[in-house]
């Protein structure tokens, strides 16, 4: 009897194999560049990422932030202010917070220019950050269209809990930077308020037990030293960084920055912290501090456009 042979070729007969080799291998590459994503991203695969401004979706317009309200000034039109931040720009501890907060003394500088209307809507919320207003912008406050927007946020951004645990310098720093330019292509003027310091003898700078360190990335809770000095002042190092990074945000966008680190320092230097705040305040400065500060700031922006 003669040999018999198979005549099916060997891919023929391992076909079924074959077909779930690679099937396997192609979802081995799937999660591979899904891994691959979330490493680049942060976000897992099909997550919608953190959005980031995009200043061509809204390019503010060429020249200074502040040529709006000139020309507003210069026709006798009214003017409206509006105004986003937490406590302090809400005026804690003042006791006429309409005229004595940040937005109110801008209002009451503004009304010394002009003889037409000058309105104050303060939108600034106790215990918020600056990711918080992006909503509060976009829903309360740019149908509006007001004529100056005044942001004041810093002070709670720049607590550990905030700026180590919670991210709010690249976070906060994304949204003060869409605000900004979306309320620029929109014509308004935008004015970004450098923060105060909390009082460097009386504020707790450790990370609340419990809370992770999310910034930076490096999982250790920075700057390591919690203080830092500015014009012969003590300064809170996190607020410092969070002003620079401010600084960065108003060239990028055009707007106009109104600083009040610098006029904080020469009011320590002058008075000392104690005068600036109310006893046991940490965070809220007294009158005398919101005029050392906020108000010295304001006035001297004002003043330029006379």
């Amino acid at each position: 009897m003669g040999n018999s042979y198979n005549t099916t070729s060997w891919f023929d007969r391992n076909a079924k194999y074959i077909a779930l080799g690679l099937l396997a291998l192609g979802v081995v590459l799937l999660v591979i560049i899904a891994f691959a994503r979330t490493a680049a991203t942060g976000a897992p695969a099909g997550a919608t990422p953190r959005p980031v401004p995009t200043f061509g979706a809204a390019d503010p317009p060429a020249g200074g932030s502040l040529d709006s309200l000139r020309t507003a000034l210069a026709a006798g039109t009214p003017i409206s202010v509006a105004a986003l931040g937490s406590s302090v720009g809400v005026g804690a501890t003042l006791s006429d917070p309409n005229t004595e907060s940040p937005s109110g003394r801008l209002g009451v500088a503004l009304q010394g220019l002009t003889s037409a209307d000058v309105t104050v809507t303060n939108s600034s919320v106790n215990g918020s950050v600056a990711v918080d207003g992006l909503e509060i912008y976009r829903t309360t406050i740019a149908p509006t269209a007001p004529t100056v927007l005044l942001l004041t946020y810093g002070m709670n951004d720049g607590m550990p809990a905030s700026f180590n645990s919670g991210e709010t310098l690249p976070g906060g720093m994304d949204a003060i930077a869409t605000i900004a330019s979306e309320a620029r292509a929109a014509g308004t003027t935008v004015l970004l308020a450098t923060t105060p310091s909390p009082h460097t003898g009386r504020t707790s700078f450790d990370l609340p037990a419990g809370l992770p360190v999310q910034y930076p990335a490096s999982g250790e809770i920075e700057p390591l030293a919690p203080l830092t000095d500015i014009d012969g002042a003590a300064f809170s190092a996190r607020h410092q960084l969070w002003n620079a990074a401010l600084r960065d945000v108003a060239e990028d966008t055009g707007a106009t920055l109104v600083d009040v680190e610098s006029s904080w320092a020469a009011a320590v230097v002058a008075d000392g912290e104690d005068a600036l705040f109310n006893e046991a305040e940490t965070v809220h400065p007294n009158l005398l501090g919101h005029q050392a500060s906020y108000w010295s700031a304001i006035d001297e922006l004002v003043a330029s456009l006379s």
